[in-house]
């Protein structure tokens, strides 16, 4: 089994910018926290999960046009969280991108539904995951994040990728399958 997504690459200077201003939040705070590994901040447009070999070549079949996408232009934006149980579980740092994003993210979703891959219930929301919070994280100072006035940074999406992540007890290590350039 592979368990697999379909995300936008980050380039190196996002990433950059993304833990410089991070550590411009947290002003010197020491902290344990447990932050996304600097190589996996990407932008998830589609997880599709555990697949046999079968699927996943028919997977790679379906998005080949990726190829033919263009890129798209985005500015990094704020911070913020997404909740469980009204609790803080993933802080993320925002995008907002150009509007042919969602139609992207449309398209994936109905080119896998061909092949028995439900379509994603929730609405896209741009993000980068930057945390996962296990439950031990100071919140308060976290809650900084959201208040941090971000200075806006254009920045371009030129690469879509099918991603494997594997799980082991230390945390997940992704393998590019298949990467597909944006015009």
């Amino acid at each position: 089994m592979h368990r697999i997504f379909i995300a936008l690459k980050i380039s190196k200077v996002i990433r950059e910018e993304i833990v410089r201003r991070r550590h411009l939040i947290l002003d010197g705070v020491v902290n344990n926290y447990k932050w996304e590994s600097f190589d996996k901040i990407h932008a998830t447009l589609k997880f599709i999960g555990d697949v046999d070999r079968t699927t996943l070549s028919q997977v790679i079949d379906k998005i080949k046009w990726l190829s033919e996408s263009e890129k798209i232009e985005a500015t990094l934006d704020k911070f913020g969280f997404f909740l469980k149980n009204k609790k803080p579980a993933i802080l993320w740092c925002g995008f907002n991108p150009e509007k042919q994003i969602y139609s992207l993210v449309e398209k994936i979703n109905n080119s896998l539904v061909e092949i028995g891959i439900p379509k994603e219930e929730k609405t896209f929301k741009p993000h980068l995951t930057i945390l996962r919070i296990r439950g031990n994280e100071d919140i308060s100072i976290l809650k900084k994040f959201v208040s941090y006035e971000c200075e806006k940074m254009k920045f371009s999406f030129s690469e879509a990728v099918l991603y494997e992540s594997k799980l082991f007890p230390s945390g997940s290590v992704y393998k590019e399958i298949k990467k597909y350039q944006l015009k």
